[in-house]
């Protein structure tokens, strides 16, 4: 399933090969907001392990994101809060890049 990363682009370009259909927003702090799926359930243990690799909450988990999520994207995305889940962020991404989407 598709899910949200906050990591440098290198770090996505780097793998491409590793992932299903990858877009991503430039962050102003040079930092991309993507939104993937891994091809494998290890490469996915690997991606997750590097610390500068941040996941937002997966769509089926119910959580919200977190201060520090927010402040990642909020200067691409000014209207986001801790208040949306990955769907709502989906929603809103998308209407800055369409196939930044989970479904």
């Amino acid at each position: 399933m598709k899910t949200f990363y906050i990591c440098d682009k290198n770090d996505f370009m780097g793998h491409h090969h590793q992932f299903n259909e990858g877009h991503f927003i430039d962050l102003p702090n040079g930092r991309i907001l993507l939104c993937t799926e891994t091809r494998n359930e290890e490469f996915q243990k690997r991606w997750l392990a590097q610390s500068h690799i941040f996941e937002l909450p997966h769509p089926l988990s119910g959580e919200t994101l977190t201060d520090a999520h927010v402040a990642e994207i909020k200067h691409v995305l000014p209207d986001v809060s801790t208040n949306d889940n990955a769907w709502s962020l989906s929603k809103k991404v998308s209407a800055i890049h369409p196939l930044m989407h989970l479904r």
